[in-house]
């Protein structure tokens, strides 16, 4: 099975200047996918991540992809091996998530040439996979009371847990810019919106928080995260950096969790070393699928992290099917402009489970409305 045409399409940006909560990075980033085709006419589709740089990704393509493409006479199967095997220190997170997404779509293509759900070409797949609400995200200046009828919602829609974050100033929507600069949580605030929202949810709802790499190791963030131990946060993700040093000064069991930045697998090793480590949270458009499934038996619980509706969202669910380490999947319930639901939802949510649809390949179909622009890549 030989692949004959791939271009990749870039989803139009996000031009309206005002939102009620701060725009995740593919709102001023845009989406980047892969469109395969082989030559029996069958499409596979894959996701970049938009949190790599995206102006580097077509010169990436013509650098580092193409050239396996070609040398293995775009013959899928060896494609895909060589795709595995090339990854190595010297690539870039750009690198590894363009291979990523060629990966997710060759998936896609064994799935509809099998004629079934592409996990269901692995051993010991999973039907349905527990599933929890991520939302929760408010500008510095909008009361958090707001949050506590968003936490009932998930509760009584039965979810497994909600999470939420800490205020972000307007100066700050940039993911990577509040990692680097870290501006600072008004902790006095936000513990008291945890103890309510505790009191709230009661003593059975899954509580989480995502931190965003803001605390500094001192002595206000260390009693706040104890607070959260004692209120029984389930999940306490990335409190800071990701780091080593950072959690090394942690020597007992805590709810720490981290990984959606990771794309290579010696990260996910020397984390799941460390006790204060709970759950590594992969994001297949980082790092490809088969990666972590080698290894898994090495690593920590697996959480799998995902903020959008798009194709690594459909990536994420098959993964999390696949994974024998992973029980459990984020759901974002941001309330997306219309133009960016531009997929079939093609599975459903009941009690807290997360079920695909009996669908080929990984489960992506388009409505009508694709807001893309194509570029082409020249095969030969």
């Amino acid at each position: 099975m030989r692949v004959i045409k791939a271009i990749y399409l870039i989803h139009k940006k996000y031009k309206k200047k005002k939102l009620s909560f701060p725009p995740p990075k593919y709102f001023t980033n845009g989406f980047y996918y892969f469109e395969i085709e082989t030559a029996d006419g069958i499409l596979g589709y894959g996701e970049i991540s938009s949190y790599v740089d995206t102006k580097k990704i077509r010169s990436k393509i013509y650098k580092n992809l193409l050239p396996i493409i070609k040398k293995n006479d775009y013959e899928i199967s060896c494609i895909e091996e060589k795709l595995l095997k090339n990854l190595r220190k010297n690539n870039d997170e750009v690198d590894y998530s363009i291979f990523s997404a060629f990966l997710q779509a060759i998936l896609d293509i064994n799935g509809k040439v099998k004629k079934t759900n592409s996990y269901k070409l692995f051993k010991g797949y999973k039907k349905k996979i527990k599933v929890y609400a991520s939302g929760g995200v408010t500008f510095e200046k909008q009361n958090y009371e707001t949050l506590v009828d968003e936490m009932i919602q998930a509760k009584e829609k039965k979810f497994y847990g909600w999470k939420f974050r800490p205020s972000t100033p307007y100066l700050f929507t940039d993911h990577h810019l509040r990692i680097k600069i870290k501006p600072r949580i008004d902790l006095d605030k936000l513990i008291k919106i945890c103890r309510k929202l505790r009191n709230k949810a009661g003593n059975d709802f899954k509580l989480m928080i995502d931190l965003g790499c803001r605390l500094k190791r001192d002595l206000q963030s260390l009693k706040f995260l104890e607070e959260l131990n004692e209120l029984n946060f389930f999940l306490i993700e990335e409190p800071f950096s990701p780091n080593i040093k950072e959690y090394s000064f942690f020597k007992s069991n805590s709810n720490f969790s981290l990984g959606e930045s990771f794309y290579k697998m010696d990260e996910f090793l020397k984390f799941s070393k460390l006790r204060c480590i709970k759950y590594l949270q992969p994001d297949f458009n980082r790092i490809p699928i088969k990666k972590l499934l080698d290894h898994q038996n090495k690593m920590k619980k697996i959480i799998i992290h995902n903020w959008t509706h798009s194709i690594s969202f459909y990536t994420n669910i098959n993964a999390a099917l696949i994974l024998h380490k992973c029980d459990l999947i984020e759901y974002s319930t941001l309330k997306l402009p219309n133009e960016f639901n531009f997929l079939k939802k093609n599975f459903f949510i009941k009690n807290g489970f997360l079920t695909l649809k009996e669908k080929d390949g990984l489960g992506i179909e388009f409505l009508e409305n694709k807001n893309f622009r194509e570029k082409k890549i020249k095969m030969l």
